[in-house]
Parts: C-alpha cells; sequence; structure tokens
C-alpha cells in the first residue's frame, strides 16, 4: 500500500461532462447544485492536449472540482451524483471524492510559493497566517450561532434529489416492519449472575456437583471395564510371545559358548 494517496474531502472528481462544457460552465453548474455560501477553490476540466478541434484541445469528459469546505463538497456531491436532471438521462453525472497524492500536493505548494516569492506584485493580505478555522472551515470568531443558522439555511435550500439529511437528533426507522422482533432467549440478571458465583464458591455445592458426576460415570464405566478386562489377557499373550527377558538371553549366550568349547574339545 502506497502511504501517500488519500482520499481528499474537498476536492470532487467530475466524470461523463459533455464535450462541450468548458470551466465556465462547469463552475456555474457546480455552484447552482451547493450551497449558498459554498466557495470554489479550482475548477478545471481534464483536456487531450494532443487532439484538437477547432484548434482548441479536447474534452477528456473529466474534471476537478474543489471547495473550500467538506460540508458543501459533500452537499454538492449528493445533488449532482447520477441526477437525470443534470445532463441526460442516458449520461448522468458520476461524482465521488478524488485520490489525492500527498507528495504530488506538496510539490505544487512548492511550486506555487516559489512563483509567489519571484512575482514583484504580489502582497500577502495581513491577518491571514494569524486565522485559524476547525475541521469544518468555520473561523472561530463565528462561534455555533453562525455555523447553525448556515445548516438551518442549507436544509430548506436541499433539493429532493440529495436524499436523507443526516441528523444526530433523528433516529432511523427499523428495517423489518409488523411487530417488534423480541428474543427467546431469557434474561441474565446481575443476582442470577451473583448467585451462580456463590454456588461455584460453596465447598458443599461443589462436592455434590462431583458426586452426580461421579455415579454417572461408573455406571457406564463398570461395562467398559469388563470389556477392558476380557481384551486384557489375550494382549498379554501377544505381549509375552514377542518380547524375550535379559535373563533369557544370558542363559542362550552361556549355552552357545558351552557348545562351541565341547565342539573344540572332540575335534582335538
Amino acid at each position: 500500500k502506497n502511504l501517500n494517496m488519500f482520499v481528499s474531502k474537498t476536492r470532487l472528481c467530475i466524470r461523463n461532462i459533455p464535450p462541450y462544457f468548458d470551466d465556465g460552465k462547469l463552475r456555474k453548474l457546480v455552484l447552482k447544485h451547493s450551497p449558498t455560501n459554498s466557495k470554489l477553490q479550482e475548477c478545471k476540466i481534464m483536456k487531450d492536449m494532443k487532439k484538437f478541434e477547432n484548434g482548441k484541445p479536447q474534452s477528456k469528459q473529466y474534471g476537478f472540482v474543489t471547495f473550500a469546505r467538506h460540508d458543501d463538497a459533500l452537499r454538492a456531491l449528493r445533488n449532482l451524483n447520477n441526477n437525470p436532471e443534470v445532463f441526460s438521462v442516458e449520461k448522468r453525472p458520476i461524482v465521488d471524492f478524488a485520490i489525492e497524492n500527498k507528495k504530488a500536493i506538496m510539490a505544487r505548494q512548492k511550486r506555487e510559493e516559489k512563483s509567489r516569492m519571484k512575482n514583484p506584485n504580489f502582497k500577502g493580505k495581513k491577518g491571514e497566517e494569524g486565522k485559524v478555522s476547525d475541521e469544518g472551515g468555520f473561523k472561530k470568531t463565528g462561534g455555533r450561532q453562525q455555523k447553525e443558522g448556515e445548516e438551518e439555511a442549507e436544509m430548506s435550500t436541499k433539493s429532493d434529489f440529495a436524499g436523507a439529511h443526516s441528523d444526530p437528533k433523528i433516529k432511523t426507522l427499523p428495517k423489518h416492519t409488523g411487530p417488534k422482533v423480541r428474543h427467546n432467549k431469557p434474561k441474565i440478571t446481575r443476582k442470577q449472575l451473583r448467585k451462580q458465583e456463590l454456588e461455584r464458591k460453596n465447598p458443599k455445592k461443589r462436592k455434590m456437583r462431583q458426586n452426580d458426576g461421579d455415579t454417572e460415570t461408573t455406571s457406564g464405566g463398570n461395562s467398559n471395564q469388563q470389556q477392558q478386562q476380557q481384551s486384557s489377557p489375550a494382549k498379554k499373550a501377544k505381549k509375552n510371545t514377542g518380547k524375550i527377558s535379559k535373563a533369557e538371553r544370558r542363559d542362550e549366550k552361556e549355552n552357545k559358548a558351552f557348545e562351541s568349547l565341547v565342539s573344540q574339545y572332540k575335534n582335538k
């Protein structure tokens, strides 16, 4: 896995763009289907520089749009993705969050900084460096009232195609229909758990359980013992026939040695 690749929160990739669209038309279309206070940082249609029509490069029919805030990008994605009213029913826009490369972004930022340093007419705005914004893009000076007011305005202007709006206060409806599904398993209370623990720790009840288990095993164990006793003599006989003790081996060696001496004496 490449750790430099990640999914952007503010940049969208739009596909199935008609070939006659340019950057300006795409910007107007995206702003039309996004919240009123949204700001675009980038709006670009990718073009093939090897193929030309009327002296202009052909469109690759996909582009990128970068928003200043994640909430605006998410709302635009919900309004545009697979919407048959944008282009046509047969060719609908496919919108998703773009996959970014961290190294490419860092290289782009360095190029921009160098070009700004070389440009004598560029003057940085005062107070830009000190401003801090949170994850949603709202400045801390605005507070919660600004954020809540903008959310209410977005809820009122939301299109029907955008789908459901996520709100933690509103609970989703159950997936099944009909009466409530209840589990047949009995509930275990804390009192029952305490009783079970006390029974385990109590030595008298522990002995009672062991005795009950012993009586069950003895009834089945007697029959097994009888079968083992019947089969044991046959097994012992087989074992005895195959094995020879050390004393018997010594006797055999001594007999062979004595027979060899007798044969030597006879030959003389």
